[in-house]
């Protein structure tokens, strides 16, 4: 399926890649409501998108608690499930669980160049 801004998604429901993108809007503008996304992964346990999704979610609550949230999620995703832009977010949120910052970044900025 396409995410609305044009990029390939692995997720083959539409339902899902809606609340993908609900998810997307509100955690680019850092408003309410983009914790729904947690509520997705436990009605959808085998979207990795969703995993992915959550382990972005749980990065952003900079605590121990959300950390292990985060690294619980990421580790729900299983090998290969993913296209290739999506294993790209998966590296670069997993260098950023590890606290590398400065190649997370490098990550995000290539993927926002292509």
């Amino acid at each position: 399926m396409i995410f609305k801004r044009g990029l390939e998604t692995s997720t083959s429901s539409a339902e899902i890649l809606q609340k993908l993108e609900a998810f997307s809007d509100r955690i680019l503008r850092i408003a309410p409501g983009a914790e729904e996304i947690l509520t997705v992964a436990e009605t959808s346990p085998d979207e990795p998108t969703v995993h992915l999704a959550c382990g972005l979610f749980w990065l952003f609550g900079q605590t121990r608690g959300a950390q292990d949230q985060a690294s619980a999620a990421l580790q729900q995703i299983p090998p290969g499930s993913l296209s290739l832009r999506e294993m790209q977010w998966l590296n670069a949120l997993r260098l950023w669980h590890q606290k590398d910052f400065a190649c997370a970044a490098e990550t995000l900025e290539a993927l926002t160049h292509e």
